[in-house]
């Protein structure tokens, strides 16, 4: 009988229900909101294939550099910037492929704001990929649906987080010349069904519906991670870090997904071509490239990604930059998140409270504080200077 992986280390790909052939494997979300399998015995023929696409089970990275190329980049149409999350390096990248009559996948919004992977292949819809989406993205078919375009001899870019680049190599078995992938520094996925109360809850506050999100609005700064989210009614939520309770869950771990505190995708053991996150600590590493709109720090993973990048390098400003140093303010580059102490309090205690009160009573004993005019380095804010560390969407 088929056994999947664990499910304190599943990732909640779908690879395992994209890749089998009786269709008897299916995802479904548990009491957390996050995505596991599960398996109809009845029809499942134990042929191996779940097992054999499991990135958790199998994946060894293959063509990757023991030591990326790392640069510091953004874009040269400042628009493209102001509308992305750090520098808008993706946007580039996105572009061209479609240019060469390609096809690209990655993460969007769908109607209810909710995340989930889509394929593009117009110039006109590139712009549903700009900005980082703060929450697991359902994959659906698009495994199944980018192979078909790489069996058509179509360039494929496929965009998402390290576990899912993993679980599309492995998925598809072989490589691919017509294949670029792109991760990003991740540091780690919280709960759908967090995000969807928290969203129910400010409509509910505001008698309205939500119309639009953006979480990394830059009309105070790039650093301060303002989450903007406007309603039907004209207002807008508009919240910075330090006071928004949905990103302080995140950040310290409350809502995280269980695999994420053992990532088993980390530093160079993942299968991207190209890894973009913000580059913080730019203006002590390469002061000139620290762009008050936002910098992306790229990370050249195989020789296909800095061809890749050589070919879009007209569109962007380029730094080259030294590795350990640009790395030195990205450890989620390197290493897996860290869960919060009352994680399972804070599960067992949120289908029947108030999401922003419980996230307040459990963080109640990390106030921000100051001294001599400096923030201590509380917990909460070396949460905060986490999630400088991360895309999640170009």
């Amino acid at each position: 009988m088929t056994k999947l992986c664990d499910k304190n280390n599943c990732i909640g790909c779908g690879a395992c229900a994209n890749v089998c052939p009786k269709n008897c494997i299916a995802l479904s979300a548990d009491d957390e909101g996050f995505m596991y399998p599960t398996v109809n015995i009845s029809l499942c023929v134990d042929c191996g294939l779940c097992n054999a696409a499991c990135p958790v089970i199998g994946f060894k990275p293959v063509g990757v550099f023991e030591t990326p190329v790392v640069v510091a980049s953004y874009n040269r149409e400042l628009d493209i910037v102001n509308k992305s999350s750090s520098g808008g390096v993706f946007t580039a990248l996105a572009t061209f492929i479609i240019s060469q009559g390609g096809v690209v996948y990655g993460a969007a919004y769908n109607k209810d704001f909710c995340v989930e992977h889509i394929r593009v292949d117009r110039f006109k819809d590139v712009y549903l990929f700009q900005g980082s989406k703060y929450l697991q993205s359902n994959m659906g078919t698009a495994y199944i649906k980018a192979k078909a375009d790489l069996k058509a001899g179509l360039k494929v870019l496929f965009s998402g987080t390290p576990c899912q680049i993993a679980a599309l190599k492995q998925y598809l078995g072989k490589p691919y010349k017509d294949l670029i992938c792109v991760d990003i520094i991740c540091h780690s996925v919280p709960s759908p069904k967090v995000w969807e109360e928290y969203l129910a809850q400010i409509e509910r506050n505001h008698k309205a519906k939500v119309v639009s999100v953006n979480f990394r609005d830059k009309r105070d700064s790039w650093r301060r991670y303002c989450l903007c989210i406007a309603l039907s009614n004209g207002e807008e939520v508009l919240r910075t870090m330090d006071s928004n309770l949905y990103m302080k869950a995140f950040i310290e771990g409350l809502s995280t997904r269980e695999s994420c505190y053992s990532c088993k995708f980390k530093g160079q053991n993942r299968g991207s071509d190209i890894t973009i996150g913000d580059f913080w600590g730019c203006e002590s590493v390469c002061p000139e490239f620290a762009y008050t709109k936002g910098t992306s720090l790229v990370l050249l993973q195989s020789e296909k990604g800095r061809s890749v990048f050589s070919a879009i390098s007209d569109k962007l400003r380029v730094a080259s930059v030294e590795t350990e140093a640009a790395l030195s303010k990205n450890p989620a580059y390197y290493q897996p998140a860290k869960p919060h102490a009352r994680r399972a309090e804070f599960f067992e205690r949120f289908n029947s409270e108030n999401f922003e009160e419980l996230v307040k009573a459990l963080t109640a004993s990390e106030p921000k504080t100051i001294a001599n005019g400096k923030w201590h380095k509380n917990l909460f804010y070396r949460g905060l200077r986490k999630i400088g560390r991360i895309i999640c969407r170009k």
